[in-house]
């Protein structure tokens, strides 16, 4: 490239300011750049002294190099561990979730502001139940006999349980959890807290710091813009999950003390594994023929009964 052009009626002066840092180890401090740089001069001019001397105009320009922070909101189990493929919450236990901030400062913390369920992919759709607002206030904690809480974890972490429920008069069973999550100081705030009501002592409990910062969990908490206000604020979503009534029970093993005859009929009562009754009304249980040997004789194990009938769970 020509270092030197005529542009619109004026002289053009073209370079390149490089910058090759000195070798860093492990990490890096510095990165290599390149600059362009164009002076640019009106080719006449009037000069009442010999010679020109251009003004020399010094700028610092300063630009921070910014990782994209990310957020990610997980469903968990009671084990705090990612709920596997066709894995579901059952109606009357807890609902684990879990959100998770990448590179942040080790004074900062991640936050919740707010989280609702809806049964779509949309956050505005309606039905729609708000487990967590004004700023962090798990407002399904402050329900008469909820276990709903967050708990303590690391500072890019933030952990809660809520209690499980399904929408009325609403077909499907699939449900989305949307959060507004921040990261900011690592001193909780009115607007940057992780508070939970507890019925012990009737009253707000922050996690990590004073309780102070959860007295407008009753009003209405103010977000007021200082030095400290958050910096990053983000809407996530988790997989949709499913909830069920209750847990689906595996087929029952027949395990019973038969009657010393070769059918019943009538009202048959079984006993599975777990404790739970089926029942079978007026259908008829055959012993399979090879595992008789003699009206007669001792038998030495269990008798094997069959049916074709569904067992049905007792009321």
């Amino acid at each position: 490239v020509n270092p030197t052009q005529i542009v619109e009626g004026k002289l053009v002066y073209s370079n390149t300011l490089n910058y090759s840092p000195e070798p860093q180890g492990e990490v890096l401090r510095a990165v290599p750049l390149s600059v362009p740089v164009h002076c640019q001069y009106n080719r006449f001019h009037y000069s009442y002294k010999v010679g020109y001397m251009p003004e020399i105009d010094d700028r610092i320009f300063l630009k921070s190099l910014k990782t994209r922070r990310t957020f990610n909101l997980t469903a968990l189990n009671a084990n705090w561990e990612p709920l596997d493929v066709g894995e579901e919450y059952v109606l009357g236990e807890a609902m684990y979730f879990e959100v998770s901030a990448q590179h942040i400062t080790k004074d900062q913390r991640v936050f919740v502001n707010s989280c609702h369920v809806t049964t779509s992919q949309d956050p505005s759709s309606v039905p729609r139940h708000h487990v967590v607002g004004n700023f962090g206030c798990l407002v399904d904690s402050k329900r008469a006999g909820s276990l709903s809480q967050f708990y303590s974890r690391d500072s890019n972490l933030v952990r809660f349980s809520v209690d499980s429920f399904l929408f009325p008069n609403v077909e499907t069973k699939r449900l989305y959890l949307y959060c507004s999550v921040n990261v900011g100081s690592k001193d909780p705030t009115e607007t940057t807290k992780s508070c939970t009501f507890s019925s012990e002592v009737d009253s707000w409990e922050e996690l990590h710091g004073h309780n102070s910062v959860c007295t407008c969990c009753e009003t209405n908490c103010e977000l007021v813009t200082t030095s400290t206000s958050p910096s990053v604020k983000s809407l996530i979503t988790t997989n949709r999950w499913k909830m069920v009534q209750q847990r689906l029970k595996s087929a029952p093993s027949l395990r019973e003390e038969w009657r010393d005859s070769e059918t019943l009929s009538t009202e048959v009562r079984l006993r599975v594994g777990d404790g739970s009754i089926y029942e079978v009304d007026n259908d008829v249980w055959e012993e399979e023929s090879d595992k008789i040997k003699s009206n007669s004789a001792k038998r030495s194990g269990p008798r094997v009964w069959t049916s074709k009938t569904a067992l049905v769970p007792k009321e």
